[in-house]
């Protein structure tokens, strides 16, 4: 029996071809008388190989899972790290838009007194009328 065990993985570690003889040789050794121990060894192979198999499903599921969470923490870091750029961006812009509205504020103001003492001139330069005088400042609000 032992023989018949041999040749028949002889067989098998052969090309495929000669997979179809390996099989009729095992399947004339398991025919053979006494070859009880090679069927309880057989089955034994075939419970051991399933085992692997479960076993072999059963981790690549974890690593299927690990995979997954891994994909999904670096989602969530990406999501973060997306909008802690998007704040540093806008308070970036906030600062541009109170600067360029202090400068704006800074030139109406310059403008502002150009045009007050250009106004007390004119006023200063013209009679003092009450007429003239309101007419001045209406031009003067206008201007403003």
């Amino acid at each position: 029996m032992r023989k018949a065990l041999e040749k028949v993985m002889a067989a098998y570690e052969t090309e495929a071809t000669n997979r179809e003889e390996a099989e009729e040789e095992l399947e004339r050794a398991m025919e053979a008388p006494g070859s009880e121990g090679l069927r309880k060894a057989l089955e034994k192979a075939e419970q051991q190989a399933e085992q692997i198999i479960r076993e072999a499903r059963a981790k690549s599921g974890e690593i299927i899972d690990q995979a997954g969470k891994r994909g999904n923490e670096i989602v969530e870091q990406a999501k973060q790290d997306a909008i802690a750029e998007r704040d540093r961006q806008v308070a970036a812009a906030e600062a541009d838009i109170k600067l360029a509205a202090n400068q704006a504020r800074e030139v109406l103001r310059e403008r502002l007194a150009e045009l007050a003492i250009s106004g007390a001139e004119r006023v200063i330069e013209q009679e003092l009328d009450a007429e003239r005088h309101r007419k001045l400042l209406d031009k003067l609000a206008a201007e403003l």
